[in-house]
């Protein structure tokens, strides 16, 4: 009787099942957290090694700038994979890189002004949703830059004013933006609540209807004390700030024209990022810092570092000369 063949050999697994342990997580990793999730439909084997939550530790770093598994409230979360898609479930509408741009602007800034500043601090706001953007902009007839919405998700700014003197009053000095102080001249800027920027942009409209009809401006600060507008013009992501002259369009720029990029890259950013990100550094590198206004804390935009800063001693007095 004729012996029997030898069975066939099974055939080698092929393509990235084939790879060892260390050599196919690099592969995962540096194809990045979308391919990964695809790859974990793809066989038990690759589900098992994209399941690796070191692996999302190093997604949410690179992607989001996570150092922990929280949700976007600052909530835990039971892993960092979980994390990674709770944020693009949240923020999937905009791209990664800006979004760990502005997350990173709010929590810096926040850290400064807890250490430095709790006063102004406790005036910031949770986040708003996309629901309330889409609504202001209904509100409002025209569309946010990208940039500036994403930095009303993280906070909506500062608490608005009210129709209370006193409680204005309590919070006055306590502006993001801050100001300045020139005898009895004072100004103190904050930086407007979502639902403050339609209020106001509605009432700006009203009483200078001739000089910026059809224009789509938006007013995202104010001053409680001697009037100070910043506008930023949601056509082209410029911002300026209002002169004496604003009934009759005074208005100068804050922000370099050159740096502003419009929407549709990853790279997109408007004045009020770029003028919020600069007034950070400045803070941090204690260029500007803060003051006493009668029993008050405020920012005062007077730089205290040179260049913009220069001291002298005459006949025994100091004396200090800011460029704002």
């Amino acid at each position: 009787m004729a012996s029997q063949p030898p069975p066939e050999p099974a055939p080698a697994e092929a393509g990235l099942e084939s790879m060892e342990g260390l050599v196919l997580d690099t592969v995962i990793s540096r194809a990045g957290a979308r391919p990964a999730a695809a790859l974990a439909c793809a066989s038990t084997r690759l589900r098992t090694a994209v399941a690796d939550d070191s692996l999302w530790r190093r997604f949410c770093g690179e992607d989001l700038g996570l150092d922990a598994p929280v949700d976007p409230e600052g909530r835990p979360l039971p892993s960092f994979q979980v994390a990674y898609k709770v944020w693009s479930e949240s923020f999937g509408m905009y791209p990664l890189p800006m979004v760990k741009r502005v997350r990173q602007f709010w929590t810096s800034m926040k850290t400064w002004l807890s250490e430095n500043f709790p006063e102004a601090y406790k005036t910031l706001c949770e986040g708003v949703s996309e629901a309330q953007l889409k609504s202001a902009e209904d509100d409002l007839g025209f569309k946010l830059p990208m940039p500036t919405k994403l930095l009303y998700r993280f906070c909506n700014a500062q608490l608005p004013f009210s129709e209370d003197h006193d409680t204005n009053k309590s919070i006055s000095t306590y502006g993001l933006i801050g100001g300045y102080a020139f005898y009895d001249h004072w100004v103190n800027v904050h930086l407007s609540p979502l639902e403050q920027i339609v209020e106001e942009t509605k009432d700006f409209y009203r009483e200078f209807p001739d000089v910026f009809h059809g224009r789509k401006f938006i007013v995202v600060a104010t001053s409680w004390f001697h009037p100070k507008t910043f506008l930023l013009d949601c056509s082209n992501g410029e911002l300026y700030v209002g002169t004496y002259n604003l009934p009759i369009g005074g208005m100068l720029p804050c922000v370099p024209k050159a740096l502003i990029k419009p929407a549709g890259n990853d790279l997109a950013q408007d004045g009020l990022l770029l003028w919020l990100e600069e007034h950070l550094r400045r803070l941090q590198s204690g260029m500007i810092k803060t003051r006493m206004l009668m029993a008050s804390r405020y920012i005062s935009l007077y730089p205290e570092a040179p260049p913009s800063c220069s001291s002298a001693v005459t006949n025994g007095i100091k004396f200090q000369r800011h460029a704002c």
